[in-house]
């Protein structure tokens, strides 16, 4: 979901509002799955409100500048073995946090002739302070087993920080007629600034391959990544434009950290779109077919198994609907 408005002060000044989503994900299985103990189901949500300013600096330059607050919601549940104390069903954690983080934006926009327009912009990193609670399903018996302590698996508050990276995007648009355009552009994302996911956990305790421990780190070591796009529109009628496009999205996933969270890999996107045009009116339609290259994954002591990534693929239809007053 998205909403933006923008509105012209004077002939120098513009001021505009974004409401938008820069990060999501959702990967969910059957809670008896092979790879429980990494994750059975993982949600992020995220939500960005982006006021902007801009200045016309001449007649063929100007810049932009804004802030940011992002709210992300994040939940994830596994299963954990207790197959040290007892053959009995496996435990359960389902994990939830929310919080706010803070950023800024800055663009330019350069039009050198008639027939072509370049673009440049930043987004600053935000720093996420998560904060939410961690409940434990667990036998019974657990709670009295000799070598387990009587605040093991109780339920809990639990909190993290992660930084979601900063990231630069440039594009250029030409017009070779009046009707037909032409824009190529990359983002360049710094995803090496997620190291890491540590969650801290408030008076309870957690199970490890190791014993217990009161916090749990899962290394990331993401790497900084390209995207890069081609599109192009035809205006066919005076109320009617047709839309095509292509991205090839690098995925920042290292192999060694690869996890079920996030079990992705480089992706094509094919795009085709309309938009209508009448009076103040204007409605975009679009659809993608989204193709992830296959995958090998190579298992690992945190619950990460032996696998491949094969034949995954989604569609996906968008709607935008603007008026001009």
């Amino acid at each position: 979901p998205h909403f933006f408005a923008t509105w012209k002060v004077n002939d120098r000044y513009s001021i505009g509002l974004g409401t938008f989503s820069r990060f999501g994900l959702g990967s969910v299985f059957d809670e008896d799955w092979g790879g429980r103990y990494n994750s059975y189901e993982a949600i992020i949500e995220s939500v960005s409100i982006n006021p902007n300013v801009a200045v016309k600096v001449t007649d063929k330059f100007s810049a932009a500048f804004g802030v940011e607050a992002m709210y992300l919601d994040f939940s994830k549940k596994q299963k954990f073995s207790l197959a040290k104390f007892s053959p009995n069903p496996d435990g359960d954690l389902k994990l939830e946090a929310d919080g706010w983080g803070y950023g800024f934006n800055m663009a330019l926009h350069y039009q050198p002739c008639e027939y072509a327009k370049l673009g440049l912009s930043y987004r600053s990193p935000v720093t996420m302070k998560v904060t939410g609670d961690a409940d434990f399903d667990t036998p019974s018996w657990i709670r009295n087993y000799p070598d387990v302590p009587g605040v093991a698996f109780t339920d809990t508050s639990a909190s993290g920080t992660v930084t979601l990276p900063d990231s630069f995007a440039f594009g250029v648009a030409m017009y070779p007629t009046d009707k037909f355009s032409v824009e190529v552009g990359a983002v360049y994302t710094l995803w090496s600034k997620y190291d890491e996911l540590k969650i801290n956990y408030g008076d309870a305790v957690v199970l490890t391959e190791t014993g217990l421990a009161d916090q749990t780190t899962q290394a990331k070591n993401w790497e900084d990544v390209w995207r890069f796009n081609i599109g192009v529109e035809y205006a066919a009628l005076d109320w009617l434009d047709l839309r095509a496009g292509y991205v090839f999205d690098q995925s920042p996933v290292q192999d060694d950290t690869i996890d079920y969270m996030v079990p992705a890999n480089d992706r094509h996107l094919f795009n085709g779109g309309v938009g209508f045009h009448w009076d103040n009116w204007m409605v975009d339609v679009n659809y993608t077919y989204l193709m992830i290259m296959d995958r090998d994954i190579d298992g690992r002591d945190d619950g990460v198994r032996d696998g491949e990534i094969d034949n995954a693929d989604a569609h996906m239809v968008g709607l935008s609907v603007g008026y001009k007053f």
